[in-house]
């Protein structure tokens, strides 16, 4: 069970990453504006489904083919965390990188990093390794196509300490 628990929270912290990647690959110059450039400071509270809560800090910094990000939280009980997200993009080749790390508040850390590739019009595929808390990696594949209002995500998480896999298919519609 813990395998499986471990390959679940890695594919978790995947399609966090996968959200973080390809909001940075849509700020590119003119996809939001003026306002996609510079930095952004968020703070606030938060709550879980478990009952959990707590404080937070976020800041996004975002130039030309280029996000970083980085949060701070404090839960009810007093312990901190952080993550640090930095997200390339080169629309003149079409790839982009993504790497970043999250320390919980028991002060174990997971890693995450990766590239990305144009593949066509609207579509996109990563390659990856997420390295979990008990320090088992799992290999990342994602297809992300765009078509019509229409999101793809088939993603594939293979856990190299076990071999057990998984996929994910995903399908998001975009109501404008």
């Amino acid at each position: 069970m813990k395998a499986n628990s471990s390959l679940v929270l890695g594919s978790l912290f995947c399609v966090t990453t996968l959200v973080f990647t390809t909001t940075a690959q849509a700020w590119e110059r003119g996809a939001r504006g003026d306002r996609a450039y510079g930095t952004r400071d968020r703070a606030g509270t938060y709550q879980t489904q478990r009952g959990g809560s707590g404080t937070f800090n976020q800041s996004t910094t975002r130039s030309l083919g280029n996000t970083e990000r980085s949060s701070t939280w404090t839960n009810s009980q007093g312990g901190t965390g952080s993550h640090r997200a930095t997200n390339t993009w080169d629309k003149s080749t079409g790839t982009g990188t993504h790497d970043s790390s999250t320390t919980y508040t028991n002060g174990k850390t997971s890693s995450s990093q990766g590239d990305w590739t144009k593949t066509g019009t609207g579509s996109a595929s990563y390659s990856g390794t997420h390295t979990s808390v008990n320090g088992q990696t799992t290999d990342v594949s994602k297809s992300v196509a765009n078509s019509n209002g229409i999101k793809t995500i088939d993603s594939t998480y293979t856990n190299t300490t076990t071999g057990k896999s998984s996929t994910v298919d995903k399908t998001i519609s975009v109501i404008r």
